[in-house]
């Protein structure tokens, strides 16, 4: 009996202290403490999505990606892959969540050949996915991207537009598990990218700083694959992210730490 009392009364707690807001940046502190019941689908799911609008997505990644100066490395993105080979509906959301990141990182490049290709990539993907009326959708913005080709702002706001509705589409109808791993997935992404681009680049401090903030995105990556279960999918990118946690927890971040996390990643990319 006391033990039921005491549940009541920590989950009384955890009501009254969870915010109303779902604003970005304002739940940096809930990502590394943030626990679901697993046995209640709904609030795994709502929990995920929390932690998920508490971070930058995709676009606002790239954005600040480019603000450092760092130059375009070709190759690097996934628009060659196959999605024949992706047998299972674990693996085709975590590539999904490459597909995001790589659309904003081509656009914001203006690598248009790239970008058209994983267009069909991820125009492919949702229909695999099951999520049909996104992909009709979907329609208007390439059919908007079509015509306003000559007009840079124009493309960065209908890029910035058509990631931001499938981002809230999936948060209203993806499961748990699909948000996880297509979280997941652009987290791993972005640290590609990112490590990659900090050891190419001559003048790398804007990086290196960049590159150190990402640790609370990677402790919420951790966080919601946690709140699934377990399969493959899940376990492997659990695998390449929990070294990188383990680098995020040393004193020191520098450029012997982005290798490390160079390393990491990597192997999903290979």
């Amino acid at each position: 009996m006391r033990s039921s009392l005491l549940l009541i009364g920590l989950l009384s707690i955890s009501l009254l202290l969870t915010p109303s807001c779902k604003q970005k940046g304002e739940k940096k502190n809930k990502v590394a403490t943030l626990k679901a019941d697993r046995l209640d689908v709904k609030k795994v799911k709502d929990d995920i999505v929390e932690i998920i609008i508490s971070l930058p997505d995709s676009y606002e990644t790239v954005q600040l990606i480019n603000e450092t100066g760092a130059a375009y490395i070709g190759g690097l993105t996934i628009e060659g892959i196959s999605t024949g080979s992706l047998l299972t509906r674990a693996e085709k959301a975590k590539t999904y969540g490459y597909v995001m990141f790589d659309l904003a990182y081509a656009n914001t490049y203006n690598q248009t050949n790239s970008f058209s290709k994983l267009l069909d990539l991820h125009a492919k993907l949702t229909k695999e996915l099951g999520f049909e009326a996104l992909l009709a959708e979907q329609e208007k913005y390439k059919e908007r991207y079509a015509d306003n080709k000559s007009n840079r702002d124009s493309i960065d706001h209908i890029v910035s537009e058509l990631l931001t509705e499938t981002n809230e589409y999936m948060q209203e109808n993806g499961s748990a598990a699909d948000l996880s791993l297509v979280f997941a997935g652009v987290t791993a992404k972005s640290l590609f990218v990112m490590s990659s681009l900090t050891l190419f680049a001559l003048n790398n401090d804007k990086l290196i700083g960049l590159l150190k903030d990402q640790g609370d995105r990677v402790g919420a990556a951790i966080n919601v694959l946690e709140m699934v279960d377990d399969e493959p999918e899940v376990t492997k990118m659990a695998q390449v992210l929990n070294p990188v946690k383990d680098v995020y927890a040393t004193s020191t971040f520098d450029i012997d730490a982005v290798e490390e996390i160079h390393q990491s990643t990597k192997a999903l990319f290979e």
